[in-house]
């Protein structure tokens, strides 16, 4: 087990969603980014050796074949590159032996085709005795066909042929963009939004995230500008975008259709997956940014926050996960007073979870937060998580991960002090509190959500 300094963050899916809101604290019930593919395709290498021809063959399709002729030797004619194709043909096996003059180098090469291919892997061998080399060899295509991974090689010697041999194409094609397995990140941002001196506001937008398949999550990053107390990250149940900031309450939708993805309560929060691990996201997904500021200076303030979903590599996920959400709202600390919320116990809605991560949260009068893994609100138990710093709560990462045993679930207590002349109940605003807890967890058996209230 590791313990990280990260902000406390959420992850969930839309899909599946378990949802159990119960009224005791025990519950044992079982629940715009475009993307551009431009690889350079390179021609064979210069040739060298006796007196046979040979620019070496070029990276497109179809190359151009530089051909000469050996002079007056008794040595046959060396060939050029071979036309280059999906796999690029052997260069010239063997130069001609040299005669008195050589061959004079082809004059222009074919166009570039399609796919670059590779070149051949040996080059002829030159003859023993070399005449003047030709003056020039062959000129490739001027470009290269769509999206050639890897220009061919030309052979290691050639013949004395040509002095130069033909170009390949120039560029590789354009990909496309958005599409799932493609490793690209994707950036949503809220604001600028001017908060006047002493202002406090929550706001959110609504975006469509530019995909066009289906996406399998495996980082998310944010970052706050000075201000911030936190950012939440959605799957919005929104149909249309709104992208002007509007005001907002947090968690306020999560039980009809918007979900929180991830939170972050510092300027900068980071969430890595296990290897293999990711959320899945469907294509075209709306998504909801929500900031909860506070300018506590005497000048106005500029705020910004942003976050930056980064798509799987196709291929390298085998495991999708999903959150646990629970949280007790039954707070009500007297003035002048300390307080404690809970032990609330909530099993588990999967048999058999893979728990990987795990956090708690509460507002500026929490003084701790403690989990455990328990069969019951009461009796034995072994603590998992503990913090005492609630303005920058960790994110426990478990490698390997926890795995409860059956009938197991999270028991988990909120400690405050309360040093103010009134009573602090739940609620979103600093001056408020909460006692909330989520864990990452694979494989996907949907959102679990358990509220206390």
């Amino acid at each position: 087990m590791r313990t990280t300094s990260l902000a406390s963050m959420i992850l969930v899916a839309g899909s599946a969603a378990l949802l159990a809101v119960t009224g005791c604290s025990s519950d044992g019930g079982d629940p715009n980014v475009n993307r551009t593919g431009s690889t350079s395709m390179t021609g064979g290498s210069t040739s060298s050796g006796g007196t046979g021809t040979g620019g070496a063959g070029t990276s497109g399709s179809t190359g151009g074949t530089g051909t000469g002729t050996g002079g007056t030797g008794a040595g046959g004619t060396g060939s050029g590159g071979s036309t280059g194709g999906a796999t690029g043909g052997a260069a010239g096996s063997t130069g001609g032996t040299g005669g008195a003059t050589g061959g004079t180098g082809g004059a222009t090469g074919g166009t570039g085709g399609a796919t670059g291919g590779a070149g051949g892997a040996t080059g002829g061998t030159g003859g023993a005795t070399g005449g003047a080399a030709g003056s020039t060899g062959g000129t490739g295509g001027a470009t290269g066909g769509a999206a050639g991974s890897t220009g061919g090689t030309g052979g290691a010697t050639g013949g004395a042929g040509g002095a130069t041999g033909g170009a390949g194409g120039s560029t590789g094609g354009t990909g496309g963009t958005g599409g799932g397995g493609s490793g690209m990140t994707y950036d949503v941002t809220t604001g600028p939004i001017m908060l006047a001196p002493g202002e406090e506001r929550i706001v959110c937008i609504d975006k469509k995230l530019p995909t066009t398949a289906a996406i399998d999550m495996v980082k998310i990053t944010s970052d706050l500008t000075l201000g911030g107390h936190h950012l939440v990250f959605y799957k919005s149940g929104a149909t249309a975008e709104v992208t002007t900031p509007f005001t907002c309450q947090t968690f306020r939708d999560i039980t009809s259709g918007t979900v929180p993805l991830f939170i972050a309560q510092k300027a900068h929060t980071e969430l890595n997956f296990p290897k293999g691990v990711a959320y899945a996201m469907p294509a075209a997904q709306m998504v909801r940014v929500e900031l909860h500021f506070l300018n506590a200076s005497a000048a106005p303030l500029s705020v910004t926050g942003t976050v930056h979903v980064t798509d799987a590599v196709a291929g390298t996920v085998t495991d999708h996960a999903n959150l646990m959400f629970y949280g007790n709202t039954r707070i009500a600390i007297p003035a002048q007073s300390m307080a404690t919320v809970g032990p609330t116990f909530r099993k588990f809605a999967s048999a058999a979870p893979k728990i990987f991560g795990l956090t708690g949260h509460t507002h500026q009068r929490g003084t701790g937060v403690s989990i455990e893994l328990a069969a019951a609100a009461t009796g034995t138990a072994t603590n998992v998580y503990t913090n005492t710093d609630w303005a920058e709560p960790p994110l426990t990462i478990f490698d390997p991960p926890l795995l409860p045993t059956a009938g197991q679930g999270f028991r988990y207590t909120c400690t405050y002090n309360n040093p103010t002349n009134a009573p602090v109940t739940f609620g979103e605003g600093v001056n408020q509190e909460m006692c909330f807890l989520w864990a990452y967890y694979y494989p996907d058996m949907g959102f679990d959500i358990g509220l206390s209230q």
